[in-house]
């Protein structure tokens, strides 16, 4: 065999999954050929060789890109149809996990997928970067660009996570909104806010005077701004009254909750008010037999779903 032997292999993949590749060249650089048993053995050996023969003429020229450039194409055209904070975790979870930038797209194996897979620990976070690479490579796939023949993640699936059993009590719940409704900070008011309406912490922050109409006494929320994407319009009484008046008063504009000026999480950076709010929510949701050394537990980030 000469100093740069090609090969066929047929590594496994995660779950179980394998895939024909061909390994040639001096940089040893993986052709896929396809999945396994789909393609038979017979099929990916002569495959293999007219990938080969065409290398070694010099007419095998797949329409490739460079991993940043199809990945700026891609959440180009992800701008066009999702909201800007999808898109935001679309980027955040891809750069993060997958830093392959200047490689080319072809190069881009099964094996280089799990090994980056392997470091997150998190099994939610896992499941997040799996499904927002996995969506990439398969635009990449599609056409008109085909700039892969078979997307590397194929095979590859989300592992089930344990779903959360702890809600906040009748009785916690109670507590957390007689201390978030006597707050005067953003973070007490959407608290406030999310427990009357039953809307999430998103849809909150983000309401603008425009969407309400008080004299009916409803609020419209568009269907860019929902999850399912559907445009929801729910009644208020007099306790959600009571809130939209105090932030008319606090802040000029359309937005209640202007961002910037005040923090809106549970995980920024907080005024001492919001810190006794913040406080209260966690006591409410550690219970009485909490064992943290403060004497309560921290408050999860989407404590609010359990509202």
């Amino acid at each position: 065999m000469g100093r740069h032997a090609s090969e066929l292999r047929l590594p496994r993949l995660q779950g179980g999954t394998k895939s024909f590749v061909v390994q040639h060249g001096p940089d040893r650089r993986l052709v896929t050929i396809g999945r396994f048993p789909v393609v038979s053995l017979a099929d990916a050996r002569a495959e293999a060789k007219r990938v080969l023969a065409e290398l070694t003429l010099g007419k095998h020229r797949p329409r490739t890109a460079r991993w940043d450039e199809a990945l700026k194409q891609y959440l180009d055209a992800c701008n066009e149809k999702n909201r800007p904070s999808t898109v935001q975790g679309y980027k955040r979870l891809i750069n993060r996990y997958f830093p392959f930038k200047l490689r080319q797209l072809g190069e881009i194996v099964a094996e280089d997928i799990e090994r980056k897979l392997a470091s997150i620990k998190a099994p939610a976070e896992l499941n997040h970067a799996l499904v927002a690479v996995k969506t990439f490579l398969g635009w990449c796939q599609k056409p008109p660009r085909r700039y892969i023949a078979h997307n590397p993640c194929e095979g590859m699936a989300p592992t089930k996570c344990k779903s959360r059993k702890r809600v906040l009590s009748d009785g916690e719940l109670a507590e957390v909104f007689r201390i978030a409704f006597e707050g005067t900070d953003a973070f007490s008011h959407i608290v406030t806010l999310a427990i009357l309406t039953g809307q999430r912490r998103s849809e909150i922050a983000s309401l603008p005077r425009s969407w309400c109409n008080p004299r009916e006494r409803l609020i419209t929320l568009p269907d860019h701004i929902t999850k399912n994407g559907v445009e929801h319009t729910f009644p208020y009484g007099d306790f959600v009254e009571q809130v939209l008046a105090r932030r008319s008063n606090v802040v000029k504009g359309d937005l209640y909750f202007p961002p910037g000026q005040e923090p809106t999480s549970c995980s920024s950076p907080q005024p001492s008010s919001s810190r006794s709010t913040r406080a209260a929510t966690a006591d409410a949701r550690a219970g009485p037999n909490s064992q943290a050394r403060s004497g309560r537990t921290p408050a999860s980030r989407n404590f609010l779903r359990g509202v």
